[in-house]
């Protein structure tokens, strides 16, 4: 192939696939031909040998960027490998609006091209140019408008529907600050507030912290549960930095498990919410699926990161623990 077009998300991948169609139809007499994953990788290959091979064959390459993909691992790996090519190719970032490069961009240093007729133009000379296809910039203008207005269709949908949409960045969910997990941490929720009386806080905690020694004698560390410093209801500290450190400690842990005996209107149904818009491997341990709200009682069969286990014995919970260990999380 003679130029790769790099994409991330369906929204890229869409004018990739139009941008191909219009480069090839252009350059129709040449013979350019363009690469894009999504239609160039044949059924049963090994598609990361397929984009190496490609990566180290083409002449030029383009990155679709659009606002939900402009900081993607994915286009900075391609982007990468096409500028560490030993013969210096030519890597064209495409803003699609309203994408747009900032200092600390990975394609900061790149002379990228605004989408536009005059941006479209910009690209088909420089494919040119890399191809030893003599076109000046002024035929291509002139031969290269009605295909320009096929892919500004394209482009113009996608980023109307972009425009209304933020992309999902674990760094952006409360608390911004923590933007990592700590290797084998749990994070244990169990209902505290809304228990009714002293001694049903006290049964639960002392589930909770028995659930938490068993973890940590099967090697996970630190597990982490807000109760453990609060002996009884007096203790209940309802602070809003008391909230902040459970949510920094949650977003920090890798598991989640969730104990829920009974149908309670409980915090712990917010923080199996959390989980879930995290993405974060969770156990959720009840007496009876019944208790649960109607969108988590088969919530294992829809998501493949949550689990749920009833028990009628406390002890079935440790003994689960004990005989699963990691498998508890990762469904093995």
């Amino acid at each position: 192939m003679d130029v790769f077009i790099s994409w991330s998300g369906d929204e890229s991948k869409q004018v990739a696939l139009s941008l191909k169609s219009s480069v090839e139809e252009f350059f129709s007499d040449n013979e350019i031909q363009v690469f894009v994953s999504e239609s160039d990788i044949g059924a049963g290959k090994r598609w990361f040998q397929v984009i190496g091979s490609e990566l180290r064959a083409c002449k030029i390459g383009i990155l679709c960027l659009t606002s939900l993909n402009v900081d993607a691992p994915w286009l900075c790996f391609e982007a990468g490998a096409l500028a560490m090519s030993t013969d210096e190719k030519s890597t064209i970032p495409l803003l699609l609006k309203p994408a747009r490069i900032t200092e600390k961009s990975p394609f900061s240093s790149l002379n990228y091209v605004q989408w536009s007729f005059d941006g479209y133009c910009k690209v088909l000379k420089a494919i040119a140019d890399a191809c030893g296809v003599k076109k000046s910039l002024k035929r291509i203008k002139r031969l290269s408008k009605g295909l320009y207005e096929d892919v500004d269709k394209v482009v113009e949908e996608v980023t109307s529907r972009a425009r209304w949409q933020v992309p999902f960045n674990k760094r952006l969910v409360y608390p911004r600050s923590v933007g990592y997990i700590r290797h084998s941490s749990v994070f244990l929720c169990g209902p505290m507030a809304s228990l009714s009386g002293e001694g049903s806080y006290e049964t639960i905690r002392g589930l909770m912290m028995e659930i938490a020694n068993t973890f940590k004698e099967r090697g996970f560390y630190p597990v982490y549960y807000g109760g453990s410093n609060i002996e009884n209801t007096e203790d209940f500290d309802e602070s809003i930095k008391s909230a902040k450190d459970n949510f920094s400690q949650f977003k920090q842990s890798e598991f989640v498990v969730v104990v829920y005996p009974e149908a309670l209107p409980s915090s712990v149904l917010v923080e199996v919410g959390y989980a879930i818009a995290l993405s974060k491997p969770t156990v959720i341990f009840t007496k009876s699926r019944q208790y649960l709200p109607f969108l988590l009682k088969d919530i294992d069969k829809t998501l493949t990161n949550v689990s749920v286990f009833e028990y009628t014995d406390p002890q079935e919970i440790m003994k689960k623990i004990r005989g699963n260990g990691r498998a508890l999380f990762l469904g093995e």
